[in-house]
């Protein structure tokens, strides 16, 4: 049931947010151009850091702190957008960031899913 509800809640967190985040970004006097720039770093967040977030989810045993590492550093750097000053610098970093954090879910989730993490000695 836990895994269920945290594959529902964690899977698409950002193709929920980005619609949001646009809209504000837009609110905060963004170009078009600039928020495009600053969505597609979290895509590009997760693209760089996916092969090599599976690679340490194959080679961690505490799979479940891990998923909750994740899950907490893509909490903090949402929450801080509405916080820190509307500049391309700080934006832009944090959607990066967000972006590598999320590509470990999709890997953990399956890793836990298989029960792997029992099956390792």
């Amino acid at each position: 049931m836990g895994l269920n509800a945290a594959n529902f809640f964690l899977a698409e967190i950002t193709g929920v947010v980005m619609p949001f985040l646009g809209a504000y970004l837009q609110g905060k006097q963004w170009s078009e151009t600039a928020i495009g720039v600053a969505l597609s770093l979290a895509g590009l967040g997760v693209f760089l850091m996916q092969t090599p977030a599976g690679m340490i989810v194959d080679r961690v045993r505490q799979r479940r702190t891990l998923l909750a590492g994740a899950s907490i550093l893509l909490g903090v750097c949402y929450g801080l957008l509405p916080l820190v000053p509307a500049h391309s610098g700080w934006v832009d970093s944090l959607l990066f960031v967000a972006g590598t954090g999320q590509a470990f879910f999709l890997p953990l989730l399956g890793a836990l899913a298989w029960g792997w993490s029992a099956m390792r000695p």
